[in-house]
């Protein structure tokens, strides 16, 4: 394959980064993600900005790239179609039931891997 020459170095150097990153990557894959909120939501709907858009930049605020929501919408800002303001709306509004889902949808995909390392808590 094309790619195993360029990504060899990175997996021989950082492994645990390369798999961290692809599981993360396939975790929240954003078609799934913009799917389940279609499914599940009931007051919110997708205008301008993908929920996928919101998970993605939360997200970098969690894992530290970024130290607030304000600052990963300015990194962001050329591919978010919005203002600050109304990620900050779409944020105040997300439901509940979204959020359960999309814990839920991540949690049950990342079962098996946990099994298999054994690396499972009790419930």
């Amino acid at each position: 394959m094309l790619l195993n020459s360029i990504f060899e170095p990175f997996v021989r150097q950082r492994p645990i980064g390369v798999m961290a990153r692809a599981v993360l990557e396939r975790l929240l894959d954003a078609q799934q993600i913009d799917a389940l909120f279609s499914a599940t939501a009931r007051r919110q709907y997708t205008q301008e900005l993908l929920f996928s858009s919101l998970v993605e930049l939360m997200g970098q605020v969690v894992l530290g790239v970024h130290p607030s929501v304000y600052a990963a919408y300015q990194a962001l800002a050329e591919r978010l179609p919005v203002s600050d303001q109304a990620i900050y709306d779409k944020l105040q509004h997300v439901e509940l039931a979204v959020s359960q889902a999309l814990v839920r949808q991540t949690a049950q995909r990342i079962a098996p891997v946990l099994h298999r390392l054994q690396a499972t808590l009790p419930p």
